[in-house]
């Protein structure tokens, strides 16, 4: 289904350029059109997290916007979206980054998980209400990544 609307989108713009009247340009469902923005999202945290944001860092600290990224996606999207695309991007960035693989993975996967089952709490159009699930899944991160870490050996500054 996706692929028919990538070829119909691509044949829109064809037409268009050679002045050719169109009745419709794709026949996308919504679901289709949501699964490729989260595609995209997901694409280019990867793509910033492992160029630029694994390069800075300030004070030792680097940043991490995958965890927003997960917070936003359980929250707008539910359970299955949010702890599924948590669990790709955390095996992505384990694949990347860790030298422990499934670390990240677990973690983003239980808070998408827990954050998209607790949809009945939280308010989604209140910008404070994933500011602060991002602020206690990134307490939740830092301890699960550094004990994980700390067990097999790995951790802190090795």
């Amino acid at each position: 289904m996706l692929s028919t609307c990538i070829t119909r989108l691509l044949e829109a713009q064809t037409s268009a350029s050679h002045n050719i009247p169109l009745k419709q340009t794709c026949v996308c469902t919504p679901q289709i059109e949501n699964k490729l923005k989260i595609f995209l999202i997901v694409l280019l945290d990867i793509i910033i997290q492992a160029t630029l944001l694994s390069r800075i860092s300030v004070f030792n600290v680097y940043t991490n916007i995958s965890i927003p990224i997960v917070v936003l996606l359980s929250i707008g999207f539910g359970v299955y979206t949010g702890s599924l695309n948590g669990m790709v991007i955390g095996l992505i960035e384990d694949a990347i980054f860790s030298p422990v693989i499934g670390v990240r993975a677990l973690i983003y996967f239980t808070s998408g998980f827990l954050i998209g089952n607790s949809e009945a709490g939280i308010n989604k159009e209140d910008p404070r209400s994933g500011m602060i699930l991002t602020f206690f899944v990134t307490l939740y991160y830092t301890l699960v990544h550094y004990f994980v870490l700390y067990i097999t050996g790995n951790g802190f500054n090795k």
